[in-house]
Order: C-alpha cells, then sequence, then structure tokens
C-alpha cells in the first residue's frame, strides 16, 4: 500500500510539473467570455529589481487607467494588490512570476469588472485571488500553491476560470459564494480538502476537471442551488468520472465512479461503490434514493427525506453520514470505523438510525437540533463520546454506548426518552444531562464508569 501510495503521488507531482511547463494558450481560445480579447491600451512594465515602469505591482495598478496591460517581469514580489480597474496583468510564466502573501491576507482583491489574470504562481497566503461583486473577468494560466482558498468568488457572474492549476491548499481550490454563470474548465486541483465549492449559487458550468482528494462540494437552501448547474463526467476525481444526475428519476449510478452528486433526483439507486479517500455520495432535494452497500468515506444529504442508507462501510478519516434539513430518512446496519464523526443530524427531524456500529470516532451520533428520531440498537464504543443529543423530543433506546473516552449519552434537550440503553466503563459518566429538562431515563444499566452512572446537572429530569 505505501509504494502504491507513492507511485500515485510522483504521478501527481509529474502531472503539476507536466502542466507548469505548458504555453500560456493552451486553452484560452476555447474559454474565453465575451469582448475579454478586444481591449486596447497602453502596456506598463514591472520589474522588482528596478528595470521597469514600476518596482511594486501595486505603484503599477495604480497608475494605470482602464484597458492597460500590466506586465509583471520574473520574480517573486511580496505584495497583497487590489484592482479596481478594468486591466490585464499578465506574469513572466508560472516558475518565472512569483507573488507571495507572506502568510496572510489576499494576494490579489479583484473589485472591477472584466480583469483578466494569467501567467503567475501566487502562493503562502489565505486567498489567492478574490473576485467580490466582479463580473466577466478571466482567470487563466495560474497556479496556486499553500493557500487557504485558492480563487474564492463572492457575488460574481459570468466569469471564466480555466486552465489553473491549484495545489495542496489547505482548504479549498475554488470557492464559489452567491455566484452564478461562471465558466470553470480544464482547471487541476489536487490535495485540497474540495477541489470545487458551489455554496448558494446557481447556473455555473463545470467540464473538464481534474481533481485528487477533494472533489466537487455543492451547498445550497434552494433546490435551483443544487439543480441548475452543468457538470458532466469530464470532471474527474482520483481518475474517475464525477456523477451528478438532476432531475432524475430512477436508474442506477455506474459502478466506475469518483464521486456522486444527486440533484432533485428521486428513485435513484447507489450501490457497491468503492468511494475512499475523500470520495463521497451527495444528495441536495432528493427523495426516496436507496444508497446501499458502498464504501465511502462520506454520505451527506441536505434537505433530502425518505432515503434509507443501508449497509454502508466508512472508511478510516472519513466524515460518516450527516442529515441536515432533511426527514424521513433511514440509516441502518451501517459501520463506521476510526473517521472524524460518526452519524450527524443537524435540523433533521422523524429519522431512523437503527443497528449501526460507530467506534474510534469523535463522537458516535449526535443529534442537533434534530427532533422526534429514533435512535435505536446501536453500538457506539471507543469514541469520544458514544451518542450526544442536543435536541428535543427524541427517543433513544437499547443502544450500547461503552469504552467512550468521555460519556457514553450526553444530553442538553428537553423531552427526551433514554429507554433501557447500556453504558459501561465510559471514561467520564455513563448517562450525563445539562440544561436539560423533563426527559424520560428509565431502564438503562449504567456501570464501571469512571465517574458516575447517571447524572443531571440542575433542571427537572424522570428517573425510573
Amino acid at each position: 500500500m505505501a509504494v502504491l501510495k507513492a507511485k500515485v503521488m510522483s504521478f501527481f507531482l509529474a502531472v503539476v510539473f507536466i502542466l507548469l511547463a505548458l504555453p500560456l494558450s493552451v486553452g484560452h481560445n476555447a474559454y474565453v467570455s465575451p469582448d475579454q480579447d478586444t481591449r486596447s491600451g497602453g502596456t506598463i512594465n514591472v520589474n522588482a529589481s528596478g528595470g521597469g515602469d514600476y518596482t511594486h505591482i501595486q505603484w503599477a495598478i495604480d497608475n494605470a487607467s482602464d484597458g492597460d496591460t500590466v506586465f509583471v517581469e520574473a520574480g517573486t514580489y511580496y505584495e497583497h494588490v487590489t484592482i479596481n480597474k478594468q486591466l490585464t496583468l499578465v506574469g513572466a510564466g508560472l516558475n518565472s512570476t512569483r507573488i507571495d502573501g507572506f502568510g496572510k491576507g489576499t494576494v490579489m482583491k479583484i473589485k472591477a469588472d472584466r480583469v483578466n489574470i494569467h501567467g503567475f504562481n501566487i502562493t503562502n497566503a489565505s486567498y489567492g485571488i478574490d473576485i467580490e461583486n466582479a463580473n466577466l473577468c478571466l482567470i487563466e494560466n495560474n497556479i496556486f500553491i499553500r493557500t487557504y482558498k485558492a480563487i474564492n468568488l463572492y457575488m460574481a457572474n459570468g466569469n471564466t476560470i480555466v486552465n489553473n492549476i491549484c495545489y495542496s491548499n489547505t482548504s479549498f481550490g475554488l470557492y464559489f459564494w452567491s455566484s452564478n454563470n461562471n465558466i470553470v474548465a480544464n482547471n487541476t486541483c489536487l490535495n485540497n480538502i474540495a477541489g470545487i465549492y458551489l455554496s448558494d449559487s446557481t447556473y455555473n458550468t463545470i467540464t473538464d476537471n481534474t481533481m485528487t482528494e477533494g472533489g466537487i462540494k455543492i451547498e445550497g437552501g434552494t433546490s435551483e442551488q443544487w439543480n441548475t448547474h452543468t457538470i458532466n463526467t469530464s470532471n474527474t476525481l482520483n481518475n474517475k468520472p464525477i456523477y451528478y444526475w438532476k432531475d432524475v428519476v430512477g436508474g442506477t449510478i455506474p459502478s466506475h465512479v469518483g464521486q456522486v452528486i444527486l440533484a432533485n433526483c428521486s428513485g435513484v439507486m447507489v450501490s457497491d461503490l468503492l468511494l475512499k479517500e475523500q470520495r463521497s455520495i451527495e444528495l441536495g432535494f432528493s427523495s426516496n434514493c436507496t444508497i446501499i452497500n458502498n464504501t465511502v468515506y462520506f454520505i451527506n444529504l441536505e434537505y433530502s427525506s425518505n432515503n434509507i442508507i443501508i449497509k454502508n462501510n466508512f472508511s478510516t478519516n472519513g466524515r460518516g453520514i450527516t442529515l441536515s434539513w432533511g426527514s424521513g430518512n433511514t440509516v441502518i446496519n451501517s459501520n463506521c470505523d476510526n473517521n472524524s464523526r460518526g452519524i450527524y443530524l443537524w435540523y433533521s427531524d422523524s429519522n431512523n438510525i437503527a443497528n449501526n456500529v460507530i467506534s474510534n470516532s469523535s463522537h458516535g451520533i449526535f443529534l442537533h437540533k434534530a427532533e422526534k428520531n429514533t435512535v435505536a440498537n446501536n453500538t457506539c464504543r471507543s469514541n469520544h463520546f458514544g451518542i450526544i443529543i442536543d435536541s428535543s423530543n427524541n427517543t433513544i433506546t437499547n443502544n450500547k454506548c461503552n469504552f467512550n473516552e468521555a460519556d457514553g449519552i450526553r444530553i442538553t434537550g428537553k423531552y427526551n426518552n433514554i429507554i433501557s440503553n447500556v453504558c459501561n466503563s465510559n471514561d467520564w459518566w455513563g448517562i450525563y444531562g445539562r440544561n436539560s429538562d423533563e426527559n424520560t431515563i428509565t431502564g438503562n444499566i449504567c456501570n464501571l464508569n469512571h465517574i458516575d452512572g447517571i447524572f443531571f446537572r440542575g433542571f427537572q429530569w424522570q428517573y425510573a
């Protein structure tokens, strides 16, 4: 396995070096927004050693006029620049012109429409390029290394992001927030938490992007923010195609897949997939789908109801299952071992969580602002917490919560029924309640816990 990982890493590093050697014009003619190449103006040269018009990029920008080109010659520039004019900034090449954010801030903040940026090595900053309330910009043929977000768009529409490399950024490669009708093509995103993240955004076109580690993440509180994008299988995660299905009724996801995203779908079968190494199954505004017998890093359901998640295994260092703003889902007979978390319900009601085994995770099962759920016959052992109920009106019954580093069951909500659970040999309490009121605690076995069996701090509770 170690030899295989070494070969995979060597392959991806080779890809980076090959891409760095490509000429800057690659792909430009295929992906260019209207009118972005028709401008005319003067050229201002920047040379860090003093051989140009200016030694700092920002000084050149401040003295430029709309339509000018700022050519930044080879060298390393330690700057944070703000572009508030319609300019073209051109670097001498990915291996030649580097802008270093000295570990903080935003290297390039774009605050004007129709700004073109290409040919830079941008590194060591919070944000590489931040496009805020700016439209019709072109970001192409740049490399971003060691930033938090390589390219961030906020309320930015009609932009084109092509032929960039986002490598080893601590969070996201390309992040879109409330940004619509953008083109994202031919980018390479290696070793990021998420390669492309679409938050509260619509009608974006995502094609021919190559990703490893993290793929495409969608979030949003309306179906339009899930099912209006164009995302085809030319996008790959770990050398396998990403399947984005929208408005599909029925059908089965093919077996050779890097990631699955279902948007406004119903009755889809997702089965027998091997999706390790940060590869996920994501559902938004989808119902009556079955997710069965997969080995997967993460399953995430948002605004989705009446789905069945059964007999899935979650790989080491994965994120388990998250249900957000949904109802009527069933999670049964799944195994989560050695993950960052097990099963997490966030503002999700009337779900059934049963017969799952969660071990060696930060928590086994966590209910946050989630009501009328049934959590039954699960085994939560050797986690930090077994079960956390930060919610009200749930039934927690016949679970085994033993050998956890903190509490077997922790409650911070009201009107829950905690019935016939076994909470033994935990490092803190068997069952612990804080800021809780009128919970029913009956028929539980809590032996050999380090501090105490059952303890509630204040408020009313019923114990039998």
